[in-house]
C-alpha cells in the first residue's frame, strides 16, 4: 500500500479550487436572482420611479471601486479582488435587509417580491461566507468593516424616496453581482482545476 503525502499548501489549494468553483456557480445564480429582483421590485412600486430616459443611478458601497471601474483587470491581485467582493457582499446584505423592511411596510401584499428579496439576502450571506473561506485559506486579510450606513434610510423619508432608494440598491447589487461573476470566472481561470 502506497502512502501519499499531502502538504498543507496542497490541501489548502484543493479546498480553494472547490470553493472557487462553488462560489462561481453561486455568483451566477445570484446575478440571475438579482435580475429577477429588479423586475419584481419595479413591478410592485405602483408606478414609474423616474422620468423616462433619466433612470436613477445605482447605489454602491463606500470603500470599493464601482463595478465597471477601469481598475478591474489592470493588475488587481486576487486578494484585492476578493476583498472588494467581500465588502460589497456585506454592504448589499445589510442594504437589502433595509429594503426588505421598507417593502414589508410599503407593499405588504407583494409576496413574490418579499420571497425574492429573502432569497437574495440568504444567498448573499452564503456568498459572503464562501469568499471569506477562500480568503482565509489563501492567507489573505479579511477586511473588517463597520455596519454600513445607508443614506436617507430613515423611516421619516417619504414612501417615494424609500422606493427610489430601494431601486438604487437593487440596481447596484445587480451590477456588483455581474462583476462578481466576472471576478470568479477570472479566479477559476487562474485555478483551472476548480472546474
Amino acid at each position: 500500500m502506497e502512502v501519499i503525502q499531502v502538504t498543507a499548501d496542497q490541501l489548502a489549494s484543493s479546498r480553494n479550487q472547490g470553493y472557487i468553483s462553488k462560489t462561481y456557480s453561486l455568483s451566477q445564480l445570484l446575478w440571475k436572482l438579482s435580475q429577477d429582483l429588479l423586475e419584481e421590485y419595479e413591478k410592485n412600486q405602483g408606478g414609474p420611479l423616474w422620468t423616462p430616459g433619466y433612470p436613477p443611478s445605482p447605489l454602491y458601497p463606500a470603500g470599493v471601486p464601482q463595478p465597471q471601474s477601469a481598475t478591474w483587470g489592470n493588475g488587481l491581485n486576487d486578494e484585492k479582488l476578493l476583498q472588494h467582493n467581500f465588502i460589497a457582499c456585506i454592504s448589499y446584505s445589510c442594504y437589502l435587509q433595509v429594503v426588505q423592511q421598507q417593502q414589508q411596510e410599503l407593499n405588504p401584499k407583494a409576496t413574490s417580491l418579499h420571497t425574492v428579496l429573502e432569497t437574495v439576502i440568504q444567498h448573499m450571506k452564503t456568498l459572503m461566507h464562501n469568499i471569506e473561506t477562500i480568503m482565509v485559506s489563501m492567507n489573505f486579510t479579511v477586511p473588517k468593516i463597520d455596519q454600513p450606513t445607508l443614506p436617507n434610510s430613515n423611516s421619516h423619508s417619504g414612501s417615494f424616496q424609500q422606493k427610489l432608494l430601494g431601486y438604487r440598491i437593487c440596481l447596484g447589487c445587480n451590477l456588483w453581482l455581474e462583476r462578481t461573476v466576472k471576478d470568479f470566472a477570472l479566479l477559476a481561470s487562474r485555478y483551472p482545476s476548480s472546474f
